[in-house]
C-alpha cells in the first residue's frame, strides 16, 4: 500500500541472510507526536518443481514449513526542557 504521507525506504530489498545484526530502521530524531507506520514486504523465490508421472522429485518443496519471527525495539531519548 501507499502512505498518505509518502514513503522512504529504511532498507532496500535484501536476503534475509544476510542481516547477521540488529538493523536501525528510522534514519533521525522524531517528534514528540510523530507517527511512524513500518510495512514489511516479502518476496519468496520461485519454488517451482515438475512431478514425473505422479512422482515428486527428492528433496521436495511440498509440505515444507519456514518460521520468520519479527523483533521491534525502539528507545526513547532523554527528556529534554524546552521554553522553560
Amino acid at each position: 500500500g501507499v502512505c498518505s504521507s509518502g514513503e522512504a525506504t529504511e532498507i532496500s530489498a535484501t536476503t534475509l541472510g544476510t542481516f547477521t545484526t540488529a538493523q536501525n530502521l528510522l534514519n533521525g530524531n522524531m517528534n514528540s507526536a510523530a507517527v511512524k507506520y513500518l510495512q514489511i514486504s516479502m518476496q519468496l523465490p520461485d519454488q517451482s518443481e515438475t512431478t514425473v508421472n505422479g512422482v515428486l522429485p527428492t528433496p521436495t518443496i511440498q509440505g515444507g514449513t519456514v518460521y520468520i519471527t519479527y523483533t521491534f525495539n525502539y528507545a526513547q531519548r532523554i527528556a529534554q526542557t524546552l521554553n522553560s
